[in-house]
């Protein structure tokens, strides 16, 4: 795979020709990228923590060069290993929320607000990134948030809401400039008649390796979220979904909130616990449910604008595990490139 080196400036320095490259792009996640190349003077010249890796063939995600180190051996010979963040995780994880913040409304909005208030329009002009932009807005996203935010890492936070309400995210390279952007995926499943179908099941002979995996261990649901006050004084909010579970049923969260805040009453009580439960609900975890697939494309085509994409819903069928069908998400893709050749490793989430 060929990949492009650009500096600070989104300037070209040059081109890294047949790397073996591992591109992970994430949906709910900032991807990452690992490249191995040989030695030269040349090659060593464009590898600097910070400068930008761009693909010709991927308009939604720029990697950023974190580490590298260099390798030889007599089998080998000299090699540099080169790994990193997609853009909106180099960037976003540079940010904290510096001030008491609150989220009230459109999920995607008020994610956009933090973007603005920590490294676009913040108070302390020295936090602004100059080529940091916000995007497109989706119109299709329409979850509401309602959270109390203090010295939270951003990028954390952001997939943290991202996660809970089931919205894609990234920061693609447009015209030396890096927009923030919140998307959701296409259902393309069996249980829709608005777009083409996307099936991967082995009568197909499209679903190759594939995992499995059902892990009741994870369940936490219903928290206990404790926010300002001492003791027995202490504000407490319980918060689950549905019907309270009992018994056996239950298992428990404690939710440590105490720098969320009335702040002297300016926030009333209504609102502070409605911040509270929000919060509670995020830090609810379910049964883990997940299959992992190595699958064939033939007759797809992946990307924006192809049959297939990131964050999109498709349908799965095993029928050799007594016709197992369900319909997950696409919350990751693996596109590995090396002298055999290029695999895709997808990750669905149920």
């Amino acid at each position: 795979m060929d990949v492009i080196i650009e500096n600070e400036n989104f300037e070209r320095l040059g081109l890294i020709e047949n790397a073996e490259l591992i591109w992970a792009t994430r949906y709910y996640k900032s991807g990452d990228f690992e490249l191995h190349t040989t030695v030269t003077d040349y090659y060593l010249s464009l590898i600097k923590s910070g400068l930008y890796v761009v693909r010709d063939d991927d308009e939604d995600n720029v990697g950023m060069i974190e580490d590298y180190e260099i390798v030889s051996n007599t089998e080998d010979g000299d090699k540099i290993k080169v790994t990193g963040k997609f853009a909106e995780g180099y960037v976003l994880n540079s940010r904290v929320v510096s001030q008491q913040t609150i989220l009230s409304g459109n999920a995607q909005y008020q994610c956009r607000n933090l973007i603005e208030m920590n490294m676009i329009n913040a108070t302390d002009t020295n936090r602004n990134i100059s080529f940091v932009k916000l995007g497109a807005i989706d119109n299709s996203i329409d979850e509401k948030i309602e959270i109390q935010i203090t010295g939270a890492n951003l990028l954390d936070k952001i997939e943290e809401i991202c996660e809970s309400k089931g919205i894609g995210f990234r920061m693609p390279l447009r015209d030396d400039e890096l927009y923030y952007e919140m998307y959701k995926g296409i259902d393309r499943s069996y249980a829709q008649n608005e777009n083409p179908w996307v099936i991967f099941s082995d009568e197909y002979d499209n679903l190759k390796e594939v995992t499995y995996v059902y892990q009741t261990s994870t369940l936490k649901n219903i928290a206990y979220v404790a926010g300002e006050g001492e003791g027995i004084d202490r504000r407490i909010v319980k918060a689950y979904n549905g019907i309270e579970p009992k018994g056996l049923k239950r298992f428990e969260l404690w939710v440590d909130q105490r720098n969320m805040s009335t702040n002297n009453g300016e926030i009333s009580e209504a609102e502070i616990k409605e911040q509270m439960l929000e919060e509670g609900l995020e830090n609810l975890t379910t049964i883990t449910t997940a299959f992992d697939g190595s699958v064939s494309l033939s007759g797809y085509t992946y990307g924006k604008n192809g049959d297939i994409y990131i964050g999109d819903i498709v349908s799965i069928m095993k029928t050799k595990w007594n016709n197992m069908y369900i319909n997950a998400r696409i919350i990751e893709v693996i596109e590995s490139y090396d002298k055999n050749g290029k695999q895709t490793v997808l990750t669905f989430g149920l």
